[in-house]
């Protein structure tokens, strides 16, 4: 069974407006599911609702990055959002990480 790698998109999110962030949320689910390349898991916002997070999992991130970057290009809440892709683990069981900025 391949291993499953995580996806985070990490972005500024300073609104009390979630209605926006729950469509994004079904959006991103949408395209993973129709696409077929992951699963998307959840999202989480700060204490202050300044950063919110989504998280997903994929056995290859970067095929699931490639389909979704439309999706997240589109949206004017993610402008300059990173995404961290984890590519793998380092001997000492570390993540090793890919970043991206929209």
């Amino acid at each position: 069974m391949a291993e499953n790698h995580e996806v985070v998109i990490k972005f500024n999110y300073k609104t009390e407006d979630f209605d926006y962030l729950d469509e994004l949320q079904d959006e991103i689910e949408r395209a993973v599911t129709y696409h077929g390349v992951g699963a998307y898991d959840s999202y989480e916002l700060d204490e202050e609702n300044n950063r919110a997070l989504f998280f997903l999992t994929a056995h290859d991130p970067e095929i699931l990055f490639r389909n979704l970057k439309p999706v997240l290009q589109e949206s004017p809440i993610l402008k300059g959002a990173k995404i961290d892709i984890e590519m793998g683990h380092n001997a000492d069981g570390s993540a090793i990480i890919k970043e991206y900025q929209l």
